[in-house]
């Protein structure tokens, strides 16, 4: 073997070709692979630091524990080991990891932020451990990586947002966990992935918009799980989709609506579901509509006889009249309260060969609110106000608010003033009495008006 150079006291490593007895080594600097299947390097301790820096391609197994790797290598193999956690600073420096292997382990717990520095990876592999759930910042960082590996865990939870920083990747596998259910936030991110399998897990609903946004998606399996049934618009406007696969199930039924835009199928698998033949009228017409090299793999039962779905005459089958989609008509009004009408049609299947019309009206009038509207302000009355003066002409001060009713919801206020002054009379003002308001005259005064008087007269002159 190429390993007879080992000294110094971190690692705990028996080779037998060797003849080394279980005594502490490391690997010399100038090793440039480690593989323990090449190279017959047989583990019986923990691996506490692996500390060089030209290592290529490290792969070791019977791992119990990893603490820290100090490398610069592009791969490192650790599957088949016994790592039950990775610490956020396990993986810490690996800036250039291309590819990690962490398959066949006993992995329950890996801390936020385990992930950080593998800016450079391209494929994770952590299927045939024990994760249970994928937190949000979990995957945080990997904003290189093409292939991830999730397969054969325990995992019932993914938080939302957990793959959105996975731009990159192209193949996501989920199969043999414990998922139930698929919401509309938990794939979003991935629009460039290619390949998504979540088969054998026990998903029983898929909420609307679940896979809008894989644009890039061409494969998707969903088969073996609880499904009942597929809601419309599932696969709506996926450009790229080829490869569905949703056998072992449990659907009776499969509308053409779960495919509206989605034209190019070549691969469809239906089989080992309870498809009942007469229920999916719609399904039989969109598919002689697809590409004639359309592979569709199942059969459904009808009449009680179970057939080809290839085969089916559809003719045969009495068709219910399903309704469409109701059509709204605007509202009355631009603002407040207002009514709408719409309306529906019986075609949804159309009813055939004796089959019920549809049950219910084709109209309907229905009440619509929409934002209030805006109340322009307007004056209340003037107030009267009382003149300047008590008789003879004066001015009047008047004001009035803009109250009856204030402006509301983003309508004009009051134009003009709230404020005026105007002329005013009170009559004319009476003449007073003579001496009346007077005040009574001094002795001084009287006697000097005397001496004018007598003055006046001797000057002959009257007094006025």
């Amino acid at each position: 073997m190429p390993f007879k150079r080992l000294f110094g006291s971190n690692l705990w490593l028996f080779a037998e070709e060797t003849g080394l007895s279980k005594e502490n080594h490391v690997l010399d600097r100038n090793t440039n692979n480690l593989n323990e299947t090449t190279n017959d390097i047989y583990f019986v301790q923990n691996v506490s630091m692996i500390y060089y820096n030209h290592i290529h391609l490290l792969e070791i197994t019977r791992l119990n524990c990893l603490n820290q790797i100090y490398l610069e290598q592009i791969e490192i193999y650790l599957s088949s080991n016994n790592i039950s956690s990775i610490d956020s600073t396990s993986l810490s420096g690996l800036t250039s990891l291309k590819i990690l292997y962490l398959s066949l382990n006993e992995i329950s717990s890996i801390d936020d932020g385990a992930f950080a520095d593998l800016q450079s990876l391209k494929q994770l592999f952590l299927d045939n451990n024990k994760i249970n759930s994928i937190d949000a910042n979990l995957l945080s960082g990997l904003t290189s990586l093409e292939s991830l590996y999730l397969d054969n865990n325990e995992i019932s939870s993914i938080a939302d947002g957990a793959f959105s920083d996975l731009g990159s990747l192209s193949t996501l596998l989920l199969y043999y966990n414990r998922i139930s259910s698929i919401n509309a936030k938990l794939l979003s991110g991935l629009t460039s992935l290619n390949t998504l399998r979540i088969d054998f897990n026990e998903i029983s609903s898929i909420e609307d918009g679940a896979f809008s946004g894989l644009q890039s998606l061409e494969t998707i399996s969903l088969s073996s799980n609880n499904m009942l049934r597929i809601e419309d618009g599932a696969f709506s406007d996926l450009p790229f989709l080829r490869y569905i696969a949703i056998h072992s199930n449990k659907l009776t039924t499969v509308s053409d609506n779960i495919f509206d835009n989605v034209t190019d199928i070549t691969d469809l698998s239906l089989i080992d579901n309870q498809l009942i033949c007469c229920t999916m009228a719609d399904f039989f017409e969109w598919r002689q509509n697809q590409n004639s090299d359309l592979n569709l793999i199942t059969d459904c039962t009808d009449f009680n006889s179970t057939t080809d779905i290839n085969s089916f005459n559809v003719s045969k089958c009495q068709i219910v009249g399903g309704w469409r989609s109701w059509v709204n008509s605007t509202c009355s009004v631009t603002c407040g309260n207002g009514i709408l009408y719409r309306n529906r049609i019986c075609d949804s299947p159309i009813p055939s060969a004796g089959g019920k019309d549809c049950e219910g009206s084709s109209e309907e009038t229905l009440e619509c609110s929409l934002n209030k509207c805006p109340v322009d302000g307007q004056w209340g009355a003037w107030s009267t106000g009382t003149c300047s003066v008590t008789c003879g002409n004066g001015t009047r001060y008047r004001n009035r608010r803009c109250d009856s009713p204030p402006s509301s919801n983003n309508g004009q206020d009051c134009i003009g003033s709230s404020t005026v002054y105007v002329k005013c009379n009170l009559g004319v003002c009476q003449a007073q009495c003579k001496g009346s308001g007077k005040k009574q005259e001094s002795k001084r005064m009287k006697t000097r008006k005397w001496k004018r008087y007598q003055l006046r007269q001797l000057n002959g002159k009257s007094d006025p």
